[in-house]
């Protein structure tokens, strides 16, 4: 018998038999909506994981801001600590743009928001959280236009200081900068003949870490007029507070400075981790439960329904065995009858399934500010999966049952 034939039988008994068919189905699929919901819970709190890590990854620092200069065997202390990304110290200044005179070779712009004066000691413009944060978060964007390496005439901006002046990134590329100060009749400039050679991009200033406000990145010493602060960025972030800790200790008595454990991934971020993984072991430890008595409840039942199934076409069985049908047709009608069934129930619960995940996700969002979410591969792959699963079980089960009808015929014979 061909595998047309064997399907054109197994629709027509599906059919035949609609109140077993839906039966079968309404168990299958409640057993499906179980496997499939608790599989993408927790493939999609992973994902969760993943986006709190580098979607804030970039705030996940101590800072520390203080006057005066960190000793070096602080400084190689904080390196040496697990845990720790990059250190960098960066001194900022402020400037009231209120009285000063903003040109750009020569021709003068008027503008009223607020400048600070940044000046990166060591490392880079960018840190390497900032930077993995960034490309996460804008894979298809630039980080900056032109340069962020600056020799002591040059100078980088933000994006927001070319807003501001309603210009264009590459009509400031290259521009000579000059700011000159202008009180009480006396003039005093501030930054002479500085050639802008980078820009900051504008989605840059969405990063967690990001500074409010225009600024301007120069490399010069600015730590006789402002105070210094030092970023350690960190990476263990489930050793954060540890870190912080460790890091405020060894301060003690060296220098007065303020010490502060900043952003969603300070404590919060932590917070947020622990609430994740607490919500995941309560939902799986209560569909554990629930589940093992549904399934166990379910699979009885659906294996009652085929039982008296079989016995009911014993007589049908044997008609079609009369006229040549074999035992290995018998196995695959019956297999192929349960995977139509099973298919049916598979689709049925992952849109379910995604409902659910919907309506924790929500609750989830309240806490952590990130929805639980699930691509179309993941999606695919957890059907896959529940299929393949289900597959063998139900091979395993048609053979099963195949069994117990050749052995009720070879009774029946004797």
């Amino acid at each position: 018998m061909g595998i047309k034939n064997i399907l054109k039988i197994a629709i027509y008994n599906l059919v035949q038999r609609r109140k077993t068919t839906i039966k079968i189905v309404v168990g299958f699929i409640l057993v499906c909506i179980l496997f499939v919901t608790v599989f993408s819970y927790n493939v999609a709190v992973d994902r969760q994981f993943e986006e709190l890590v580098y979607v804030r990854m970039s705030s996940n620092y101590v800072e520390i801001e203080y006057e005066g200069e960190l000793p070096d065997e602080n400084i190689d202390y904080f390196e040496s600590i697990e845990g720790v990304n990059q250190i960098r110290t960066i001194g900022r200044g402020y400037l009231d743009v209120e009285n000063y005179q903003v040109y750009l070779d020569e021709k003068r712009y008027d503008f009223k928001s607020d400048v600070y004066l940044i000046s990166v000691e060591n490392g880079e413009i960018i840190s390497k959280n900032e930077y993995t944060e960034f490309k996460y978060r804008f894979p298809n964007e630039h980080i900056s236009y032109g340069t962020l390496d600056r020799k002591e005439n040059e100078i980088v901006v933000n994006y927001r200081f070319v807003h501001t002046l309603g210009l264009s990134v590459n009509d400031v590329l290259g521009k000579t900068l000059n700011m000159v100060y202008t009180s009480g009749g006396t003039t005093q400039e501030r930054l002479v003949n500085m050639k802008i050679v980078g820009v900051l991009s504008d989605a840059q200033s969405n990063l967690y870490s990001t500074y409010w406000g225009i600024n301007f990145f120069v490399n010069q010493d600015l730590s006789k007029h402002i105070k210094r602060t030092t970023y350690i960025y960190l990476n263990n972030f489930k050793t954060g507070i540890e870190i912080y800790e460790k890091i405020k200790h060894s301060l003690e008595g060296v220098i007065t400075a303020e010490i502060g454990y900043l952003g969603y991934s300070g404590k919060s971020l932590i917070e947020s981790f622990a609430f994740l993984e607490n919500q995941r072991n309560l939902v799986n430890r209560i569909m554990g439960v629930i589940g093992l008595l549904l399934l166990i409840a379910l699979v009885i039942n659906i294996i009652t329904i085929l039982l008296y199934d079989v016995k009911r076409k014993g007589i049908y069985f044997g008609v079609m065995k009369a006229e040549g049908m074999t035992d290995w047709n018998s196995f695959m009608i019956i297999f192929t009858e349960l995977i139509m069934v099973f298919s049916v129930a598979v689709v049925v619960s992952m849109f379910v399934s995604a409902e659910l995940i919907e309506l924790i996700g929500q609750f989830t969002f309240s806490t952590t500010r990130i929805s639980l979410t699930l691509n179309l591969s993941d999606y695919t792959l957890i059907g896959l999966g529940v299929f393949l699963g289900g597959a063998v079980f139900l091979l395993i089960l048609s053979m099963i049952l195949i069994r117990i009808h050749i052995k009720r015929d070879v009774v029946r014979l004797l």
